[in-house]
This record gives C-alpha cells, structure tokens and sequence, in this order.
C-alpha cells in the first residue's frame, strides 16, 4: 500500500456540514450515532480556511491536515470535532462543551485518534504490527515503530478520558485505520525502544 500524502487529498473538495444536536437532551441509552475526534490542536499561530455551511471558518495545522482524512474514513455517522462543533470564542460554551466531553467520547460510535498524515515508513509499520510476529521485521522497524509511538498524541492528558471512553477507539494515520487492540502492542513496543 502506498502513503499517502495531505498534497493528494484535496480538503477544498469536500463539503462539510455543520448540524447542531442536543444529545445531552436525549436519555444515556438512546441510540444516536455519531463519531468523535481525539487529536492534538498542535501549533496554533496558523489557521486554514475551512468551508462549513458555505461560511468560512479558520481552523489549525493539525486538523486542517486531519479534515480530509476524515471525510474518507470507512463511517458516514456525523463526527464531534472540538474546535468545529464549539464555539472557542464563547467561554461560557467551552465550558459547557468541557462538562460533557465524558459524555461525548462515551456515546461516540467511534473515537478516532488522529496521529497525523503518514511518513515514509507508515504503511509498513502498520503492517509490520498486523503482521506483529514477524520478528525479522521488528527488529527493521523498530525506529518506524517508534515514530509511531511516540505521536504527541499518547503525552496528552485528556486522551485519557478520550479513549477510556469511546465504546470503539480507532486511531487514524493517513487513510490507514488501525484498531485500538492493535495500537495496544505500542505502549509493550515503546518500553522496549526506550
């Protein structure tokens, strides 16, 4: 499988919509289903253009390179983005927003862990973790294992929460998708790297 690169997934291409929805209304056990992003905001002194609801909003680095990534990931649900579906410049809202994120990872059919575009390496590190009992290929790719499991994103406080919760952690490199179980072998693999 090649890597793919943000340069060939054009985000101008894709529409997106913005749908306000009062789950906090709706009884715990009610289905509504929805997706949800855990990602690093990363640097924040640049902002993209970003289209929703034909309006044009200003988002950073990190999930400018996420956004169309995630328009192609395997689910259609809706998905919860922090820095899109609250207002950050209403406190009054983030903190609203913040009361309920247990509630929003928790209820999200899927979290998606945003690690970032892919490197050179990617696809055969991921590979090489579907394929985790080839020792041979462990040892060739301990320091693409490494990359991997050292993303900014395992150092932030709030995955705990983001991750503990999600009834289906998915983490998101590129387009490759890699189940939660899998990602797991990271934190044995980092020990033995470090």
């Amino acid at each position: 499988m090649a890597d793919g690169t943000t340069e060939e997934l054009n985000s101008e291409e894709i529409t997106w919509t913005l749908r306000v929805v009062q789950f906090h209304n709706l009884p715990e056990k009610e289905p509504f289903d929805f997706d949800a992003l855990s990602y690093t905001w990363g640097n924040q002194k640049h902002t993209f253009p970003f289209i929703c609801n034909s309006q044009l909003l200003q988002v950073h680095h990190n999930l400018h390179a996420a956004l169309p990534y995630l328009a192609r990931r395997r689910s259609r649900l809706p998905i919860w983005i922090d820095a899109i579906c609250t207002n950050q410049q209403d406190e009054a809202e983030k903190m609203v927003q913040i009361r309920q994120m247990h509630q929003i990872y928790r209820r999200a059919h899927t979290v998606w862990i945003w690690l970032g575009p892919p490197v050179e390496g990617t696809a055969a590190a991921i590979q090489m973790l579907l394929d985790f009992t080839a020792s041979a290929k462990r040892v060739d790719m301990r320091k693409r294992v490494y990359q991997v499991a050292n993303n900014p994103w395992f150092d932030r406080l709030w995955v705990i929460q983001e991750a503990a919760l999600a009834r289906r952690p998915q983490f998101l490199i590129g387009l490759h998708e890699i189940e939660w179980t899998v990602m797991k072998c990271f934190e044995h693999e980092k020990g033995l790297l470090t």
